[in-house]
This record gives structure tokens, C-alpha cells and sequence, in this order.
């Protein structure tokens, strides 16, 4: 009867392990919904709402405006995506695919209307200096940055030997020159053939100032030394000395001394973290755990005989890719002796053994309380799991994980469920940043893992998951995809920086964001802009900022808040405000809000969702 199905809970599992399910869906649909909320469409409103003060160049100087339409289109890919077993991971293989085109448009749509929104304001920003290149980066987190960062310029290419950088009041930069790969950038309007210039993704550490939901111009130019002519000449007509940095962040081979952190490659082959601004030291951080996993896209269940195997004395090699006085990047190699798959009765793991590689590279800039790792693998195994570890032996009793509006506290303990039908597998929902402690806490932010565990044992350590690899796929006797066998890529960090609730959402989500660079041609007759610009400044709050876009004509803000705090928000733009109002989440209106000038104030009580729509004059 229906009652006792109410009653004794059948088919009522959670299924919590659909978080790690099909993990590379999971990746897609986190970089779309990154690139559509903090860059796509803050960049449209930017554009929109100066649109009566950019100049139009030259005759075919085209774009996408009005680009409602386009970013429409992106998200309507993206929530086609949504349906809960095309998101969760855990329909057959030929819907997953189907995912995966969808997400590629989706993703696709919104970098070309970010990449006109950077085409339009760039053409209007004021440069100075006559340097040769000139990039746009652009900050999509409410944090100011200003200290060392490692970015990726997109550049025409140069072997980059003899270069010089500048900032945007044309300041000579240190530069840390870390990595440089080839690459084809398109030169042309909207509504032009197409041209193709070769280029370059030169990767960098430098010093940055840009302001929170702003931009910045860095400038590059390329020094070149010339010969004299002649038979006996034996000198330079033009000489263009080298400018190189000296110092390292090593004062050992397998130590890192930033300034605000110590972190040493111990021999387990783990990394062993001192913070120096409280003594702190956290051991054996960055185990990889390979567990069985024999169920399907909806659980994880590991054989009833497991084989648990650490990553302990499993490094097979460890390199410096690049180190100076701005930033060390080390390349560990590890090397797993896995078993191929589970045993043919699927109780245990299969006696037959195979070694499965993984490369982490670690990147630390100078100053830096984050730790950035990128862990790549080609998986040639079945019947997995695989995590990594960051232990913090700290004895707390709960930790806090960011979801929808909120930052969620958990229990460590968990209740009793040896009687109930659905096995428990003591993890939880995350949108990339877990926070452990409450005094000098850690934290850990991921790209696209939604699923975590801290541990209930002494270790006490955030189990981030990596990927799964199950046995059954819905609706097919014949697995294919959910065995991920396939090139998997994952990016994650840890902070030690120590932070309150709203500190640790706003560093994890500047993480997540990153910095969006776009190189640009400088024109001479551009005045509307400077060389460094807040598109949106907010005053000094507790307050998080979750959306904020143009809709022909009317733009959105809409703020959060976890912090328990009641407090009035100052909003300043760049143009004079004509009307404010309250709206709810459907964009109906409730109430005027207090408008003057080009500013406006928004109360937003604890623990609330406020979102206000507003035009410019």
C-alpha cells in the first residue's frame, strides 16, 4: 500500500553518490555556469550600460549587441542539461553525449558573447605608453586583487626571450616567465571572414592590481637587438639589454618558502604544510585513495572485500617546472599499482594488477596562503574510486560546505544507518569549497567536484572525489561511458588563509572564477574608458554577490548573505541610477529601493536572498 511505502521509505534513497557520477559532465557544467554568471553576463551588462558613450571605429566595426538572445541560448543548453539524471550522471551513455554536445554549445555561446562584450570595451579604453600589446584582464569576484598571480596572456606569438611588461599607469613589472604554448587567435569582426594570426598562451607570475568586478590593462613589448652592417663592424646598432630575475622560493630541493607558508615534499612522497602566521603545521596533505567501486551512476558501493590503496611512497618522480622569486611550480608523478578491475564475482578487486599514473603539477606564487594543484590522468581502470586527501588532525565536530545561497554545516559523526536499506556513504554536496575549523581554519575549492568528506577518525581529512568509475549504466547490459575510460583532468586548491564564512565563499569562488584575459588592438581616438575600471563597486559588507546582468535595458543585482548579519549595502556605478525596486526571484516587483546619483542602498537581513532591478540614465 501507499502507506507502508511512506511508512518503510522504499525507493526514497538520497543517492548522494550521483555527485561524482560521470564527473566530466559534472566539470562541463560548472565551467558553463562559471563562464555564463561571472563573466558572460557581467561583461553584457558593462557593455549595455555604456553603450550611449562607446564609440564606433571604423565602418565595419560590428557586434553581437543586443546579445540577450545569445546568452538566452546559452543557458538554454545548460538547463537542458538539468534534468536530474542527465546532471546526475546516471542515464546510458548515448544521453551523456548528447550532454556533452550541449554543454559544448552552451560553453561555446557564452565565451563568444564574452569575447565581443571584451571587443567592445576595449575599443573604447584610453591606452598610453605606445606599447606594442596591450591585454584586458578582467576580475569577475567582488575580492580586489593585488599581489602575485599566475595568468595565462593570450599574446602574438614571440619566444618571449627579451620581453618588457607594464601596468596600466605604465609602471615596469616583475615578471616570472613560467610556460608558453602555441596557439591561433582570430582577427576579425562579427559579420567578416574570418583571418587567423598565430599566437601564444604565455603563462606568467606578475604582480596585479585590479579592482573587485573591474578590469586592468597590461601592456607588453617585445626588445629586439640589432647588428651593425659592415665587414668590420663588431657591434650593436641597437642593443636591448635583458632584464632577468633573480631569487628562488627554494632553499632546498624538495622545500618551498613563499613568505607566508613552508611546504616540503616529505619522504612518503606527501607534502608536509607549515603556516607561518600561526605556526601551524599540517602533515601527509595530498594522499591519493583508491577504493573499489562496483555499483552504478546512482551509488557508489564498494566490494563487499575491498582493497583500500594509498598513495603513500607512490611518487615516481618529482620535478621544478619553474622557480623564482615570484613563484615555484612542481610536477609530481605518481605511479599506482591498481587492480585492473573488480574480481569476475564483483566481491572483491581482481588479483591481476596494473600500474595506474597520475601528474599533479603544484603551483604556490610568492605571498600566496593557496596551494594550486592540477592533476591530470589517462584511466585505464575499472571498478574505482579515486580521492584525494588533505588531513587536518584538527578534532572538529563539523565543517561547512557551499551550496545553493548557503554555506551548510555538517556533523563529522554520522548517525546510525547499519539498519537501512541505502547504504551510507558519508559524503556531501559541495559547490566547490569545504571549509574544516573554526579557529585558523582550512579550506579546499574544485572546479567542477561536487562531492566531499571529512573524515570521522583522527585524520580528520577533507576527501575531495576525483571521479568515479561504476559498473552499470541504466537501460544497457553493455557499460561504456560509466566505466571512465578516458583522459580526466581535475583542478583544486588548498587555503590556509584562515578566514570567517563569507571570506572563505568569496577567496573559494575568486578562485573558481579566475581571470579572464583578452588581448586587444589599442586605438588612438578611445576616450570613454581608463586603463583600469570597476564595472560595479560595493561597499565595505558582509554580503555576497551572486548575480548581475543586463536584460534589455534592465539590470539585476542580486546578494546573499550567510554571515547572520543585517546590514544596508552601499551600490555605486558608474552612471546615474533612474529607478531602483525590490524585486523576487521571478523579477516581480515588490517595492522601490533608495536611489541617488549613480549609487543606491539595498538592506539585505540575515540569511536572505535580495535581488533589485534597476535601469541608468
Amino acid at each position: 500500500s501507499l502507506y507502508h511505502v511512506a511508512q518503510y521509505g522504499l525507493n526514497n534513497q538520497v543517492l548522494k553518490n550521483v555527485l561524482s557520477s560521470m564527473v566530466h559532465l559534472k566539470q562541463a557544467n560548472d565551467k558553463c555556469e562559471t563562464a555564463l554568471t561571472y563573466v558572460s553576463e557581467p561583461l553584457n551588462a558593462f557593455c549595455e550600460g555604456f553603450a550611449d558613450r562607446f564609440k564606433t571605429f571604423h565602418r565595419d566595426d560590428y557586434s553581437l549587441s543586443p546579445r540577450r538572445n545569445y546568452l538566452d541560448l546559452s543557458w538554454k543548453y545548460l538547463i537542458q542539461n538539468h534534468p536530474h539524471d542527465s546532471i546526475c550522471g546516471c542515464s546510458m551513455s548515448d544521453v551523456h553525449r548528447d550532454n556533452v554536445f550541449r554543454y559544448r554549445q552552451a560553453q561555446q555561446i557564452a565565451d563568444v558573447a564574452a569575447e565581443d562584450c571584451a571587443a567592445v570595451i576595449t575599443r573604447n579604453i584610453k591606452t598610453s605608453g605606445g606599447h606594442q600589446q596591450a591585454v584586458m584582464l578582467y576580475n569577475p569576484s567582488q575580492r580586489e586583487i593585488d599581489g602575485v598571480q599566475v595568468v595565462t596572456l593570450p599574446l602574438l606569438r614571440n619566444q618571449f626571450q627579451n620581453c618588457r611588461f607594464y601596468d596600466a599607469d605604465n609602471k615596469l613589472l616583475d615578471v616570472q616567465l613560467i610556460s608558453n604554448e602555441d596557439d591561433i587567435y582570430s582577427r576579425s569582426r562579427v559579420r567578416q571572414l574570418i583571418h587567423f594570426d598565430a599566437g601564444s598562451q604565455l603563462t606568467v607570475a606578475v604582480k596585479l592590481h585590479i579592482p573587485a568586478l573591474g578590469y586592468t590593462v597590461l601592456y607588453c613589448d617585445h626588445l629586439y637587438s640589432e647588428m651593425d652592417s659592415g665587414p668590420k663592424a663588431y657591434g650593436y646598432k641597437r642593443f636591448a639589454p635583458p632584464r632577468r630575475l633573480s631569487g628562488s622560493q627554494m632553499p632546498s630541493h624538495n622545500r618551498i618558502d613563499n613568505g607566508k607558508l613552508t611546504v616540503e615534499l616529505n619522504e612518503r612522497g606527501l607534502i608536509d604544510v607549515t603556516v607561518k602566521r600561526t605556526g601551524r603545521v599540517y602533515k601527509n596533505l595530498h594522499m591519493f585513495e583508491d577504493r573499489s567501486d562496483i555499483a552504478e551512476g546512482w551509488n557508489w558501493r564498494p566490494a563487499i572485500y575491498d582493497n583500500t590503496i594509498y598513495s603513500e611512497n607512490c611518487l615516481e618522480q618529482f620535478g621544478v617546472l619553474s622557480d623564482g622569486p615570484l613563484c615555484t611550480v612542481w610536477k609530481l608523478s605518481y605511479a599506482l599499482k591498481l587492480p585492473k578491475k573488480a574480481s569476475a564475482d564483483f566481491t572483491g578487486r581482481s588479483d591481476d594488477e596494473q600500474v595506474q599514473r597520475l601528474t599533479t603539477v603544484m603551483t604556490l606564487p610568492k605571498d600566496s596562503e593557496q596551494i594550486y594543484f592540477e592533476t591530470s590522468l589517462t584511466n585505464i581502470t575499472e571498478n574505482h574510486r579515486l580521492r584525494v586527501l588533505f588531513p587536518t588532525f584538527s578534532g572538529v565536530q563539523s565543517f561547512r560546505t557551499k551550496t545553493p545561497f548557503d554555506f551548510v554545516k555538517w556533523n563529522v559523526e554520522h548517525e546510525d544507518y547499519t539498519a537501512s536499506s541505502e547504504l551510507e556513504t558519508k559524503v556531501h554536496p559541495s559547490q566547490g569549497i569545504t571549509k574544516v575549523g573554526d579557529n585558523s581554519p582550512m579550506a579546499v575549492y574544485s572546479k567542477g567536484l561536487y562531492e566531499v568528506e571529512v573524515t570521522d577518525n583522527d585524520e580528520r581529512a577533507v576527501a575531495l572525489t576525483l571521479f568515479r568509475a561504476a559498473q552499470a549504466e541504466s537501460g544497457t547490459v553493455h557499460p561504456e561511458d560509466i566505466k571512465m575510460l578516458r583522459d580526466l583532468d581535475f583542478s583544486y586548491a588548498v587555503s590556509f588563509a584562515g578566514q570567517s564564512d563569507t571570506e572563505t565563499l568569496i577567496e573559494g569562488e575568486a578562485y573558481r572564477a579566475g581571470i579572464a584575459a583578452y588581448a586587444f588592438e589599442q586605438n588612438p581616438s578611445a576616450d570613454a574608458l581608463g586603463a583600469e575600471c570597476a564595472f560595479i563597486k560595493l561597499s565595505e559588507c558582509e554580503k555576497l554577490v551572486s548575480y548581475f546582468a543586463e536584460d534589455y535595458g534592465k539590470f539585476t543585482l542580486r546578494l546573499y548573505d550567510v554571515s547572520g548579519k543585517d546590514e544596508t549595502v552601499e551600490v555605486t556605478l558608474p552612471r546615474d541610477v533612474a529607478q531602483v525596486n525590490y524585486v523576487n526571484l521571478l523579477g516581480e516587483e515588490l517595492s522601490p529601493c533608495e536611489a541617488a546619483g549613480c549609487g543606491f542602498k539595498v538592506h539585505c537581513p540575515p540569511h536572505k536572498i535580495v535581488t533589485v532591478e534597476f535601469t541608468l540614465k
